[in-house]
């Protein structure tokens, strides 16, 4: 139990610094497409455009497949986390001395 609520408590934090603690930017560059994009964790898990109804669907699909397959339900643990602010907008500089600043009104509960 101990685990978990320091892993939580770690997890809200670093949601809250708009970047995963261990890995510095929420930002990558991928040198296939030569594009950034954004992971608010790891950088092996880009945050998904969930704006893109094509992205919408397939996570439809991916669900009824497993429903049909007879999961009972689905942890979704950061859902609040899904959508963001249109134009992906840098966070608002409110500690010049901080490398990153809080971010979290522009992609928490929206």
């Amino acid at each position: 139990m101990g685990f978990e609520i320091f892993h939580l408590a770690r997890a809200f934090l670093c949601t809250l610094l708009g970047h995963y603690c261990a890995s510095g930017s929420a930002w990558d560059y991928d040198e296939n497409t030569e594009e950034y994009y954004l992971h608010l964790y790891v950088a092996k898990q880009p945050d998904l455009n969930w704006e893109n109804p094509e992205v919408r669907e397939a996570v439809w699909d991916l669900m009824r497949f497993w429903i049909d397959r007879g999961c009972d339900g689905f942890r979704m643990d950061v859902i609040n986390l899904i959508s963001k602010v249109d134009g992906l907008p840098d966070a608002s500089i409110t500690d010049p001395t901080a490398e990153y600043q809080l971010g979290a009104e522009l992609f928490a509960n929206g």
